[in-house]
């Protein structure tokens, strides 16, 4: 994973409260930052699986239709 990636990661996870990050001075007076975890609780029941299935099968229909329609602007 390229350091850009991985930034552009730990600052998503920052911004969802998931992570915690902080500045500090190295001996050399570089700036550097470090991360950690914020505790979590993570539920997962049959209904959260059944509501996660039922959005990605949305999005996958979404997906498809968008496909569609722009093929058919490209044949027509």
């Amino acid at each position: 994973m390229s350091r850009p990636l991985l930034y552009m990661h730990l600052d998503r996870l920052e911004k969802a409260d998931l992570v915690r990050g902080h500045l500090e001075l190295s001996d050399d007076g570089k700036a550097m930052k470090y991360y950690e975890l914020v505790p979590f609780e993570l539920r997962v029941t049959a209904e959260t699986v059944v509501d996660a299935l039922a959005t990605d099968h949305e999005h996958e229909h979404e997906h498809d239709n968008k496909e569609s329609s722009q093929q058919r602007g490209e044949q027509g």
